[in-house]
């Protein structure tokens, strides 16, 4: 549901999506999960592909996000990483993340 409400906002802000525009959801922590989810679908690796993660790589042990880009170099012939991260300001959501991290 959280990907169908994304990919639906994404689509009002970019009126010119692609109709072959694919959104996909995994814990990026798995990576056999991962494999599953694009093996799973008609995801062609060949293809430039746009790897979305938002607040995710803050809460990945260092050695899993080294997998994770690792993994993703391994796999897309051509990607690129879209990262949304904490800016730790002084609202509740950075404040929240101040908690957690320190």
């Amino acid at each position: 549901r959280i990907v169908d409400d994304k990919k639906e906002r994404l689509r009002k802000i970019c009126k010119n999506l692609p109709s072959n525009y694919s959104l996909k959801a995994a814990d990026l922590r798995n990576l056999p999960e991962v494999n599953s989810v694009i093996n799973s679908s008609d995801m062609n690796v060949s293809l430039p592909t746009l790897i979305i993660s938002e607040c995710v790589m803050c809460y990945l042990e260092p050695f899993e996000a080294e997998n994770l880009f690792g993994w993703a170099k391994e796999t897309f012939d051509e990607g690129i990483f879209l990262l949304f991260e904490p800016n730790f300001r002084k609202n509740s959501f950075g404040q929240q993340i101040k908690k957690e991290f320190y």
